[in-house]
């Protein structure tokens, strides 16, 4: 029986993109904090929606469908010192299409601050029935048990008064899925299971006050449990620009070359770019950000693919409750080899809603359009109506999130 191919990305980049977020994430509490005791702090949250979608497996021969998803979580943090701790606790339970699902994720952060050095540290625990392809947006329906173990830290050196700034990072993540399979007989666990370390460094020198240029490298390398053909591994060379928050703008270009070869012989070396600008006013918000990365199909063989993406998020402030909001991904995916098939080329997503606040609790509709491309393609809509009760900083399960997909 032929297996659907799926598009998963290689994670060094959304790695490193992601755990520089949830650092930045961990620089402030939260709205909605408790205080416990001095240096100590908690926010409790709880999201949860009801929805229908029009496809709800996300493939081409699907059915409509509807969903519940509950999902409670409590942040805490520490500050002791220079010594910076932010922890995160959520489990979700989730109904649709006659299961039920229950997900689990734990993440601990510790940071310093100030001084001539610094040091942070990373480790995650994700048990969550998830779509493999989650990484880069894709949610085509096929989904399995995914474990995920990730472990990261940073050394960096920041002199006082002195333009001069440097970091080294290192990261590992551990996939594993059970195969826990639901369409066509594939395996997941055979195709998916692996290991991926990544190694950076990066400089960068404030030209001016509000202004940095900055100089990056990161290595990153695959390693598949069962299926060595499709091991891999890459480089990333980055120049670039960051300012500070200044007025109504704050942002990041980054451009460079990529490379990435496979145990096959596949490679590809291409000019690649990173950017994100973001524009606040008041309450109201505008991020957009663009990148280009090498992703990879799960059938060993088949070679990989270059994706370029683009993402923004609008979120407006209207008086005291009315927080209307718009959200708009497109994903295009080029071949590498001209003889592979089979694979999507690319998906389009608009979302718009609004959310009612009052106090801690926000509710409201949320609409979602989505477009898979290429053989297979499907398309749908997608509603629900969803309720925020404490902290609007709610852990990504396996599920969107109103500013998510």
């Amino acid at each position: 029986m032929a297996i659907k191919p799926l598009i998963l990305t290689s994670v060094s980049l959304a790695l490193l993109a992601h755990a520089s977020a949830t650092f930045a994430q961990s620089e402030l509490p939260a709205d909605g904090t408790i205080a416990l005791a001095p240096g100590l702090s908690i926010t409790p949250g709880v999201y949860s929606f009801i929805g229908y979608d029009t496809d709800a497996a996300r493939t081409s021969a699907g059915s409509p469908g509807v969903e519940n998803y509950f999902a409670p979580q409590v942040e805490t943090f520490l500050t002791r010192g220079r010594l910076r701790g932010d922890f995160q606790n959520a489990v979700s339970y989730q109904t649709g299409g006659g299961a039920s699902t229950l997900n689990q994720y734990q993440i601990a952060q510790l940071q310093t601050d100030g001084g001539l050095f610094g040091v942070r540290g990373l480790a995650s625990y994700r048990n969550a029935y998830a779509p493999p392809t989650d990484f880069v947006g894709f949610e085509l329906g096929i989904k399995s048990r995914r474990v995920e173990h990730s472990f990261e830290g940073e050394f960096r050196l920041q002199p006082v008064g002195h333009r001069l700034s440097a970091s080294v990072t290192a990261a590992r993540l551990g996939l594993r899925y059970d195969a826990d399979q639901r369409f066509l007989g594939s395996s997941l666990q055979f195709n998916l299971n692996r290991d991926t370390t990544i190694e950076g460094a990066k400089v960068g020198w404030a030209a001016t006050p509000l202004t940095t240029l900055t100089a990056s490298v990161n290595f990153n390398h695959d390693h598949f449990l069962y299926v060595q053909g499709a091991d891999g591994h890459g480089r990333t060379i980055m120049l670039g620009l960051e300012t500070k928050p200044l007025g109504i703008m704050t942002g990041m270009a980054q451009v460079g070359q990529l490379t990435y070869t496979n145990a096959l012989g596949w490679s590809i070396s291409v000019p690649s770019f990173n950017a994100a600008l973001a524009f606040g006013r008041g309450q109201s918000t505008l991020i957009v950000n663009a990148s280009r990365e090498i992703v990879f199909s799960f059938n060993a063989g088949t070679g990989f693919y270059l994706q370029t993406g683009l993402d923004s998020y609008l979120s407006l402030k209207l008086g005291e409750s009315l927080e209307p909001f718009a959200r708009y991904q497109l994903r295009r995916l080029q071949p590498t080899d001209p003889a592979m098939g089979g694979a999507f080329t690319g998906v389009q997503r608009v979302k718009a809603g609004l959310a009612y606040r009052l106090g801690q609790i926000r509710v409201g509709p949320n609409v979602e359009k989505y477009d898979y491309s290429g053989p297979g393609a499907t398309a749908g809509w997608r509603v629900t109506a969803f309720v925020i009760l404490g902290s609007g900083r709610i852990v990504r399960m396996d599920r969107p999130l109103i500013d998510d997909w």
